[in-house]
């Protein structure tokens, strides 16, 4: 997915005409179940439900901030494969 925000407005749109999107909208979801509970949840209630760390979490904001990147950096890995955090 994250290759798909980057691109302009127009390969977007080309993008989703040729049913990319939704191929890569399945696999963001198959990653996101693909998550440890702690980390889907962090990723879930940060990124989905906008709820900032400080708002929600109760515990220090470095521990739930390495969390998440470590979520995000295994979505990362499952759609774009494990040479992904070489990136």
């Amino acid at each position: 997915m994250a290759h798909i925000l980057g691109k302009g407005l127009g390969s977007q749109l080309e993008a989703f005409h040729h049913g990319q999107v939704g191929e890569q909208l399945t696999d963001l979801a198959a990653a996101l179940e693909s998550l440890p509970t702690h980390y889907l949840k962090t990723v879930l209630l940060r990124d989905f439900e906008e709820i900032t760390i400080a708002e929600r979490f109760g515990e220090p904001a470095s521990a739930v901030k390495r969390r998440l990147h470590r979520a995000r950096e295994l979505v990362r890995e499952y759609m774009l494969g494990p040479d992904a955090s070489k990136l």
